[in-house]
């Protein structure tokens, strides 16, 4: 399941002790997905899931902002 998801690398020349800079990661907000197709969808919905899960019980810790603005959707490689 990990490769349905892809977490952007910080870049530390232009991070500081208050704002953390990343890569940028090519993709459209989540809500895109509805106008895919329905085994498309299922996927990405089962890929969500298996992050909730595992932030919850395995990791023990949630992103602070898990809102659906937070998540891009890449249609090119399905992440």
């Amino acid at each position: 399941q990990r490769e349905n998801f892809r977490v952007p690398s910080v870049i530390e020349d232009l991070t500081t002790t208050e704002v953390i800079t990343s890569e940028f990661c090519p993709g459209g907000t989540i809500d895109k997905v509805v106008d895919l197709s329905q085994k498309e969808r299922n996927r990405v919905g089962r890929a969500i899931l298996y992050l909730t899960i595992q932030e919850l019980f395995v990791w023990r810790f949630m992103q602070t902002d898990p809102n659906w603005g937070n998540f891009l959707y890449d249609a090119r490689n399905g992440t």
